[in-house]
């Protein structure tokens, strides 16, 4: 599956970020080894990263070098020996291709690591599942059922918090490549996500 350059730009440059900032990393992918400084922007259960610019910074001209679909995936800690604060991320059907990330502190590494985890789909369908489950006990009744008949019984923004992170806008293109559209559906149903990170070079 390939984005289209246009429509990936406009995902990485609206709605809500969960985290951003700068991080190292180092492309499992890439011709040459050694880690970039890259500005990365999680959106949903999409990690996108940009060129950064001298400082570290999200460059001007918010070049967007490319997106992970986090399904699917393992993320973890790293102890190396040249470098103090790493974790990385590895998809399932490419176990051997592990991602690197160094932050500059411990403090960083772990806020990345627990906004990354809580970031995939099947996680946000457990949680509410949770909150379903408590609410039933509580009420006797199903709120997403409820909800589903025009009457709702608890906050309409309990449902749009779970619901915010993946509501994408219904925008379309007659060029080749990932509408905003297909992305959207693509978060909806997880199971026809790719397990690899899918990327711009």
């Amino acid at each position: 599956m390939r984005f289209n350059e246009r429509e990936l730009k406009f995902v990485a440059r609206t709605g809500v970020t969960e985290k951003e900032g700068n991080l190292r990393y180092r492309n499992p992918y890439a011709k040459r080894d050694g880690y970039k400084s890259r500005w990365f922007r999680l959106k949903g259960n999409l990690l996108f990263y940009f060129r950064s610019d001298e400082h570290g910074g999200l460059s001007p001209e918010q070049e967007v070098k490319g997106v992970m679909v986090l399904e699917r995936y393992q993320i973890q800690l790293e102890q190396l020996p040249d470098r103090p604060f790493v974790f990385s991320i590895y998809f399932e059907n490419d176990a051997d291709k592990k991602h690197y990330f160094s932050c500059a502190s411990k403090v960083q590494c772990e806020e990345w690591v627990d906004n990354l985890r809580k970031a995939s789909f099947e996680n946000m369908r457990h949680t509410l599942a949770i909150l379903q489950a408590k609410l039933i006990k509580k009420t006797g009744r199903d709120p997403i059922l409820t909800m589903s008949l025009g009457h709702s019984i608890v906050p309409k923004t309990l449902y749009q918090e779970m619901g915010r992170k993946f509501s994408m806008p219904d925008k379309s293109t007659k060029s080749g490549g990932v509408t905003a559209k297909e992305i959207a559906e693509l978060l909806a149903h997880p199971s026809s996500a790719p397990s690899e990170s899918q990327y711009l070079m």
